[in-house]
């Protein structure tokens, strides 16, 4: 089993997650380090940010 997380929560990420929902491929969550809250029902995480773990 793996997991899919779209990096990018505009529109490119809409339409990846559109093409592989509708190829029956399950996505976890967005990536994006602007974009807060949910895109189509999944939660947009922030990555981690390297230099706050010096």
């Amino acid at each position: 089993m793996f997991f899919i997380y779209i990096y990018g929560a505009g529109g490119h990420g809409k339409v990846a997650f559109h093409t592989l929902t509708q190829s029956g491929t399950q996505v976890e969550n967005f990536i994006d380090d602007k974009a807060r809250g949910r895109l189509c029902g999944l939660p947009i995480l922030s990555p981690p940010n390297p230099l706050s773990q010096r």
